[in-house]
């Protein structure tokens, strides 16, 4: 079975839009794309949940311009396909330009089993987007 996750597009701020001056409220973009993180077969049939941390940073225009690793267990890498997942965060773009932190957490047992997550950091703000694996109804328990 092929397990895939998706990460729906936003586009939102980490603060509330009331917080911000007018000047910050102009210059405060994020645009997340869809991305797809699919688990190779070693991770198919491991069992196992973690998360993953990242640190990108952004230019004047809000493109990934860095990436790099600040919390990834070694076996990420053998167990989701790393690259494709990195290569969709280097297409969002985030403004104001500066270092954020992104997180994806995911699995195939426990709470993995309903949802993988990815959460996008900035200054002590976090937006987390769950992303369904198991389809429920609109009136099953936890919908």
């Amino acid at each position: 079975m092929k397990i895939v996750a998706f990460v729906f597009a936003l586009v939102v701020a980490l603060q509330p839009a009331w917080l911000l001056s007018d000047e910050e409220y102009k210059h405060t973009v994020l645009s997340v794309e869809v991305c797809q993180v699919d688990l190779t077969e070693a991770g198919k049939s491991a069992s196992f949940v973690t998360s993953a941390f990242f640190k990108i940073t952004t230019d004047t225009e809000g493109k990934v311009e860095s990436w790099s690793e600040i919390g990834v267990p070694r076996m990420v890498h053998g167990y989701i396909d790393l690259a494709a997942f990195k290569c969709c965060v280097e297409r969002w773009v985030l403004l104001p330009s500066e270092e954020y932190v992104v997180s994806l957490t995911f699995g195939t047992t426990g709470e993995a089993l309903e949802k993988w997550s990815i959460g996008l950091g900035q200054k002590g703000h976090m937006i987390k987007i769950d992303l369904p694996r198991i389809k429920r109804g609109c009136n099953e328990p936890g919908a």
